[in-house]
């Protein structure tokens, strides 16, 4: 029964992390609709850049703090399941909570997923190496 603890662990915080960053970019649609207003018909392209933005931003801070926290093999298995997550469940969630008001092109899934994984995998190696990787050496017995 121990050996399933691990998966259990990495199954739960891949959950939590994916859940987190796609009712976020669902929720941000209809959040910035209502304080930003803006002009129907309008492209707003910063809109847009602005949830990619947000995207970037949440996984990498999070990530970092995984690298500091965890071995390598965890926090590349969890932001890769996370990545792939995200992308898979953005759109299908977004019409299911009707804050979409057009389907979204081929290829955003892999987009999105992209918008996860590369800064994630950036901020998680980058925290390992500045503090993790002290972190998972056992100390050793003075002699």
């Amino acid at each position: 029964m121990t050996f399933l603890l691990p998966i259990m662990t990495l199954a739960l915080k891949t959950l939590i992390r994916s859940t987190v960053l796609t009712l976020g970019l669902v929720a941000y649609d209809p959040v910035y609709d209502r304080f930003v207003n803006p002009t129907p018909g309008d492209a707003d392209i910063g809109k847009g850049l602005l949830a990619f933005m947000l995207v970037i931003v949440v996984s990498l801070l999070w990530a970092i703090a995984d690298g500091m926290r965890s071995r390598p093999l965890v926090w590349l298995a969890v932001w890769v399941l996370t990545a792939v997550a995200v992308g898979l469940a953005w759109d299908p969630v977004a019409q299911l909570f009707d804050t979409r008001r057009e389907d979204l092109e081929t290829g955003v899934d892999v987009f999105t997923a992209q918008l996860v994984l590369w800064p994630a995998l950036l901020g998680a190696g980058f925290g390992w190496l500045v503090y993790g990787r002290s972190a998972d050496r056992s100390p050793t017995p003075a002699t």
